[in-house]
Order: C-alpha cells, then sequence, then structure tokens
C-alpha cells in the first residue's frame, strides 16, 4: 500500500463526508463533478503529474472501501461485487491506466530485449546448488546468489534471509532500493 501523506489525510476529511452524501443521495452527476475536482486538485494544486497520482488515488479508493456498503449507497460491480458507488467515479479509466503504465512498459521490455539468454541452465544451477556445500564462504555465497536470483553484492553485503514457509526463504535487502 502507498505511503498515506498528511496532506491526503487532511484533504479526506473533507471529501470522505462529501462521498458518502452524494452517494446516500445517489447523486452520480455530483460525484462525477467530484471526482473531477480530486483530479484537477491533485494536478493543479498539488502539481502531481500522472504518474504520481496513482498514489493518492490509491490511498483514496482504499479509504472509500473502508465505508460500510448498503443498498443506498453502493452498485454491482461488472465482476458481480458489490461496491461503493464513488469507486465508479473515483478512478482511472483503463486507457488512462495503459497510458500511466506505458512508460515503465517500455522500460521493462528494453531491459529484456538487452538480457542475455543463459545455456545450459540445468548445469548451472547444478554447479550453485553445488556450491551451497563448500566451505569456502565466497562459494557458498556465489551459490546462493545463483540459486536465488539476487546480485552478488546483496548476498555478501545486507542480505538478511528467513523461512517464508517450508519450500521458499524471504529475502529482505536489495542493493538498489536499500532497505525493504
Amino acid at each position: 500500500m502507498p505511503k498515506i501523506t498528511g496532506w491526503e489525510r487532511d484533504s479526506w476529511s473533507e471529501i470522505l463526508p462529501q462521498i458518502e452524501r452524494l452517494a446516500n443521495e445517489r447523486n452520480e452527476a455530483e460525484l462525477a463533478r467530484l471526482s473531477e475536482q480530486i483530479f484537477a486538485y491533485w494536478r493543479e494544486e498539488r502539481h502531481l503529474s500522472p504518474s504520481t497520482i496513482r498514489n493518492p488515488l490509491t490511498n483514496l479508493r482504499n479509504e472509500i472501501k473502508k465505508v460500510p456498503v448498503t443498498d443506498q449507497n453502493s452498485v454491482v460491480s461488472e465482476e458481480g461485487v458489490r461496491e461503493h458507488l464513488a469507486l465508479h467515479y473515483i478512478r482511472l479509466t483503463q486507457q488512462e491506466w495503459v497510458a500511466l503504465n506505458a512508460p515503465a512498459r517500455e522500460k521493462l521490455d528494453e531491459r529484456l530485449r538487452d538480457s542475455i539468454k543463459l545455456k545450459e541452465v540445468d548445469a548451472l544451477v547444478a554447479r550453485a546448488i553445488g556450491l551451497l556445500s563448500s566451505s569456502n564462504p565466497s562459494d557458498v555465497a556465489v551459490g546462493v546468489a545463483v540459486c536465488c536470483g539476487r546480485r552478488f553484492l546483496e548476498v555478501m553485503k545486507k542480505a538478511v534471509f528467513c523461512s517464508k514457509n517450508d519450500y521458499s526463504p524471504w529475502f529482505s535487502w536489495q542493493g538498489k532500493r536499500g532497505s525493504r
């Protein structure tokens, strides 16, 4: 869940009562207008770019989802789930989500185009598994890095592993992103 900022919480004290009143009145035209005002505030007053609107939008929608759903303030979604009426207005369209995610998708596609295909993967994994039982700590670190798909630096410098379940470990640090 994205971090909730102070200005978001402050705006909710004004927005959420309006949303609930309009939903209970089933005033969809005013809900649509309020949604437009919220997005305009985020763009014009908060100077949020399209990519940074994602977090406050997600946070506001999560707050709306906490409101008890009644027959009066809700509708049945296309998936057949009863949800708050305001969620149909305070949202991005599918086209807007696609446009918002396009730069990240392009970056991923570029990274995948530049990737190197590994040959003899089974032999590589077998060798890495063999390194796990070595008495040399560097060998063990290489084996761990290969087996879990982490950078050698991550494994050597700050990696913390704990048991997630009987079959997989939980890795709690990434070199490029700091502590997680």
